[in-house]
């Protein structure tokens, strides 16, 4: 996606645009909601005595005007049931918004 694609033509991000940020040490995309909460995602690794762990940072900002966060550190494997739990919710939730025949 070029900035040209990401931008409307005022210059700010289509809400759900996401956008990617990438760095020597890894990659962080993100979303904005139509509240206006930035959900941030990047790759974390943890170290510690037993070695390091590989984690998903996962970060909910505040919505417009509040001061509200949420901040999780998945493992790839609750990452993957995360992501499979949100593609199931948003085919629900298409389906009930769908007009009936």
């Amino acid at each position: 996606m070029t900035s040209a694609e990401s931008e409307d033509q005022r210059g700010r991000r289509p809400v759900g645009a996401a956008t990617t940020v990438v760095t020597e040490a890894a990659a962080v995309a993100a979303l904005v909601t139509a509240c206006g909460r930035r959900i941030a995602v990047a790759p974390l690794c943890i170290g510690g005595s037993s070695g390091p762990f590989a984690r998903i940072a996962l970060d909910v900002g505040p919505e417009r005007g509040g001061f509200s966060r949420a901040w999780a550190g998945l493992s790839p494997l609750e990452a993957r049931r995360l992501a499979a739990l949100l593609l199931a919710q948003a085919a629900h939730a298409e389906q009930l918004a769908a007009p009936h025949s």
